[in-house]
């Protein structure tokens, strides 16, 4: 039904030049515009669309067939049982798209259109809809979001286009926050004292003292390894610092945030380690949303989620520092 909708839709856009491209669910149809529309060209939007006589429904689907024809892998069925195409064999849509050029004009490609659009298509019902908008029975309203779209509208968006998870609506980011403190609270953290420069431990985060210790030495100087990091190499390292030995300057760099880590969880404890187990969240970003001392749990979560999507948004751009370097 939504996509005998979207293709009427397409049809009548497309004669105004303001759709690019649409998308359909069971619930919703996405349409994409070429331009921010007016707020007057959205008000006229119901009438645009939804006041199609019968005969102008039936001649918009037929265009849209013609300049679409959205029934590519019914034709390849179709071929295949009329024999000719082999059976059974994969096709690119690329290709498929190219199938009907070859059978336009033949028994093939008119039994492709009587079975796709037996299938495939309802222009009963569209017509229905119609009249029915137009009697004043089903309402059609037109709302401008210009922060964020509305609980229906979020889940096709994301679904098919670049939005970002802070313009879901608000019960969806309260979701996204409890997802990521499960997550991180399940995550294994390895720790290293920067004291000793000899005791590790791996726990999960959930496990973890609020206030952290070296088991050997009982200083709270520890720094959160990221998977990545080779524990005994950092140790060596340590240990050729404190023996005034010197380091190359990839090994000082990685050192250095090492010890800015600890600083960190020395004085946040297991807060900062939460904080730093955030894909994104360096020890300069952890050390700024630390320092706001949230009173609900919950805002310091929403800033850990702001900086992650931050850090994925401008990702190329900090990777493409590092390979520079």
């Amino acid at each position: 039904m939504n996509k005998t909708l979207g293709g009427i839709f397409d049809s009548v856009l497309s004669g105004r030049e303001i759709i690019t491209g649409w998308w359909t669910d069971g619930y919703r149809i996405l349409l994409e515009m070429p331009r921010k529309l007016s707020r007057m060209e959205v008000d006229e939007m119901p009438q645009v669309l939804f006041h199609l006589t019968d005969e102008e429904v039936d001649a918009a689907f037929q265009r849209y067939v013609k300049a679409k024809f959205p029934f590519a892998s019914k034709m390849k069925a179709v071929a295949e049982r009329f024999g000719a195409l082999p059976r059974g064999k994969t096709m690119s849509h690329e290709r498929q798209a190219r199938l009907r050029a070859s059978f336009e004009d033949t028994p093939i490609y008119e039994e492709t259109l009587r079975e796709g659009m037996l299938e495939k298509v309802d222009l009963a019902k569209t017509k229905q809809i119609m009249h029915e908008v137009q009697a004043g029975k089903i309402q059609v309203s037109t709302l401008i979001r210009t922060e964020k779209p509305t609980p229906l509208a979020y889940h096709i968006l994301t679904q098919y286009a670049d939005i970002s998870e802070l313009m879901a609506p608000e019960r969806v980011i309260l979701s996204n926050i409890d997802k990521m403190k499960n997550s991180i609270e399940a995550r294994n953290a390895t720790l290293l004292c920067m004291n000793c420069g000899r005791w590790t431990t791996q726990v999960h985060v959930k496990d973890l003292l609020d206030e952290p210790h070296c088991e050997n030495c009982k200083s709270r100087l520890l720094t959160l390894l990221y998977f990545t990091q080779d524990v005994e190499k950092l140790k060596l390292d340590l240990k050729k610092r404190k023996e005034a030995e010197e380091l190359s300057p990839d090994e000082l760099k990685e050192l250095t945030v090492a010890r800015r880590k600890a600083d960190l969880i020395l004085s946040y404890g297991k807060q900062a380690v939460r904080a730093l187990e955030v894909k994104g969240v360096g020890p300069e970003t952890a050390s700024r949303i630390l320092g706001k001392m949230h009173p609900k749990e919950d805002d310091f979560y929403m800033d850990l989620l702001k900086a992650k999507i931050q850090y994925l948004r401008t990702r190329e751009f900090w990777e493409g520092k590092e390979k520079q370097r």
